[in-house]
């Protein structure tokens, strides 16, 4: 027998009254011979074996057979549509009773729909976070491209003016100094 089985035998030595915690159902403690573990399908009249019902009222029970459902529906791999058809049971069913008899259920439901709306703005999040980079880059490329284009008119205009320059220093000293003297004439 392996420690995790003997450590579950153990634990189930512990438990006062001996009632599974998973079936409900009672069990004499030097007769345990198999742990079933995997999750039993609802009986004939549509209760799930784990589903506790000693002392609830079938108010209680389909209180608690909701709970149940909601929290199996809100895991990962669960398709949307069935979690948005238990949603909607819920809240059917939650509709015209008093709020302080289904806190546990109302809590359940309100933490779901507020990770729907946190899942739902995260993923409008994300999706405003990839149009704003692409385009960043898009106007990123603009930009480069732009300060290439100013670099090459930027040395076009000083190769131009270093010419000009190169061209008047060349012209004889007598000219300028005619054109600097009409300058002054006027």
């Amino acid at each position: 027998m392996s420690s995790a089985i003997r450590t579950l035998r153990s634990n189930l030595m512990l438990l006062n009254p001996s009632i599974c915690p998973l079936c409900r159902k009672a069990f004499l403690r030097d007769r345990i011979k198999r742990l079933h573990v995997d999750r039993v399908p609802p009986d004939e009249a549509g209760v799930t074996p784990a589903t506790p019902r000693i002392g609830y009222s079938q108010t209680q029970l389909e209180e608690i057979e909701l709970l149940q459902r909601l929290a199996l529906a809100s895991g990962e791999d669960t398709p949307e549509s069935e979690l948005a058809q238990i949603i909607v049971e819920v809240e059917e069913w939650l509709t015209g009773r008093n709020a302080d008899a289904s806190r546990a259920l109302r809590k359940a439901l309100t933490a779901i729909q507020r990770h729907k709306r946190k899942e739902s703005e995260w993923q409008n999040q994300s999706e405003m976070y990839r149009l704003l980079k692409h385009e960043y880059k898009r106007k990123r490329k603009i930009y480069d491209h732009d300060m290439t284009r100013a670099k090459i008119v930027e040395d076009n205009l000083m190769e131009h003016l270093q010419n000009l320059e190169s061209q008047h220093r060349s012209k004889s000293p007598s000219t300028v100094s005619k054109a600097h003297h009409a300058f002054q004439t006027l």
